[in-house]
């Protein structure tokens, strides 16, 4: 069995909705609930490298990126005001309580600009030295993204490491094994906090990033159903989904 770009994406909204559901009612859902959505983020990595390549336009796809980054960031700051939320350390309304919440779309966007840069550089040597500027500047800039920090290393293996699909596996495999290493790792420090070692994975969960490995595999390399609704699905969930959890979450929860 096979699954097109469009079926993998329905899939992959489900999940990111279910996880911020469980992020939200955080203590609600079991515990194993948090495990389940990891794949989610690499796996829109993934399927924004494939578009990277299929594309008609970078340049629209990237404007649409950076545009829909800037679009959620104002609606958090707008809910962040008009809720009220503070800093909870302080217990005042900060700058930094004000920019908070989800937005995905600009650590898209950064890693679509590093990959484009890239494979820039990879073609031609014109300006490569100002081009890898650039790009480590791109790079600094997504480790303070929403993930980050753990999607900069799978979206550069996805990249490098493109149709050469067996070295891409192994290569997030061993990526994950370390992240399930330091997890393993911290949780001895925090054994006075966390009651069992499942129950501190539960919370450092990154290194279940590999379960992107299965819908990698599925994937039959083409985008299915492409029409308008296709296209503006995930640009209308993700924030619709999330400023109505913010909402809930800052004057409800």
């Amino acid at each position: 069995m096979k699954l097109n770009g469009f079926q993998i994406k329905l899939i992959a909204l489900v999940f990111m909705i279910l996880d911020h559901v469980n992020k939200t009612f955080y203590g609600v859902l079991p515990a194993w609930v948090e495990f389940l959505p990891r794949f989610v983020a690499p796996l829109f990595v993934y399927l924004m490298i494939e578009g990277f390549f299929h594309t008609r336009s970078r340049k629209k796809y990237q404007i649409r990126l950076y545009a829909a980054a800037a679009v959620m960031l104002c609606g958090n700051v707008i809910i962040n005001f008009f809720t009220h939320t503070t800093d909870p350390m302080t217990g005042k309304m900060t700058f930094f309580s004000l920019m908070s919440g989800n937005n995905i779309f600009m650590t898209l966007a950064v890693l679509f600009s590093i990959v484009w840069l890239l494979d820039s550089m990879r073609r031609t040597k014109k300006l490569a030295a100002a081009k890898g500027l650039l790009t480590l500047g791109l790079m600094a800039a997504c480790l303070v993204c929403e993930g980050g920090i753990y999607l900069l290393p799978m979206a550069l293996i996805m990249f490098l490491c493109k149709n050469k699909a067996r070295l891409q596996y192994v290569l997030i495999l061993l990526f994950c094994g370390i992240l399930l290493a330091k997890a393993i790792f911290s949780y001895a420090g925090m054994t006075d906090i966390y009651s069992s070692l499942y129950q501190y994975l539960t919370f450092d969960s990154q290194f279940m990033m590999a379960a992107v490995i299965p819908f990698m595999m599925l994937y039959d390399g083409t985008r299915g159903y492409n029409g308008r609704f296709a296209k503006d699905l995930f640009y209308i969930i993700y924030p619709a989904h999330l400023w109505l959890l913010m909402i809930i979450g800052n004057t409800l929860v």
